[in-house]
């Protein structure tokens, strides 16, 4: 609980921070937060921070898929299914949502094609399925605040790009978006290290008791 906190502090003190910066000088600032395509396309400056903060992300997305794909494979060795899949699914829906944001699937090749709402959609779809397969193992998850509050910050992100008004009144949908890349990815990092860490450690040294550190295996 107090990472928990921690990081709902953090969190919010990054949107509130590139919020303010963006809003001190809309027509300079915006473009760290806008895909380089986007900025390109709309003929305004390319200055060197442009896409910076969207970059920052993917290599949060691209760190939480690897944690969890490593955490999720090394479950599966040692007969824990379910514990796998859910690392697996995860770790699947990071990369998905890495390379969407990386090669800018929704803006690009994709959006041209299908609707931008329509994509996201679907990126929505994939994590309500993934997260109703896993509901035992989430609910049991004392780290389970800190995925609930990225999806807080997702869907703010979300209404304030369907609704203008929004992002424009209180936070900017990228930098709240950029606040849940954090709260997920270090969700994720901690259920991939919780799973690859033995339950027990035994120190033993000549002459000294046996320390026994447990924890609560949530995995179970």
């Amino acid at each position: 609980m107090r990472l928990t906190l921690v990081a709902a502090v953090a969190s919010t003190a990054i949107a509130v921070l590139l919020s303010a910066v963006i809003q001190s000088n809309p027509a300079y600032f915006t473009a760290a937060v806008r895909d380089v395509l986007a900025v390109a396309r709309s003929g305004d400056q390319l200055p060197f921070f442009t896409g910076y903060v969207t970059f920052a992300g993917c290599v949060g997305w691209i760190a939480a898929a690897a944690a969890a794909v490593l955490a999720g494979w090394v479950a599966l060795r040692r007969g824990s299914r379910r514990a796998g899949g859910l690392l697996l699914g995860v770790g699947g829906l990071s990369a998905i949502l890495a390379a969407d944001d990386l090669f800018m699937l929704h803006d690009g090749p994709l959006g041209g094609q299908i609707p931008e709402q329509a994509i996201m959609g679907t990126w929505v779809v994939l994590a309500g399925v993934w997260a109703l397969t896993f509901r035992r193992e989430l609910l049991a998850d004392r780290t389970l605040p800190l995925l609930a509050l990225a999806g807080v910050w997702f869907a703010h992100s979300f209404l304030a790009d369907a609704v203008p008004a929004v992002g424009a009144m209180w936070l900017h949908e990228e930098s709240t978006k950029f606040a849940a890349i954090l709260c997920w990815f270090l969700w994720v990092w901690l259920r991939s290290v919780r799973t690859l860490l033995p339950a027990t450690v035994d120190v033993r040294d000549a002459g000294a008791p046996a320390v026994d550190r447990r924890r609560q295996d949530v995995l179970s």
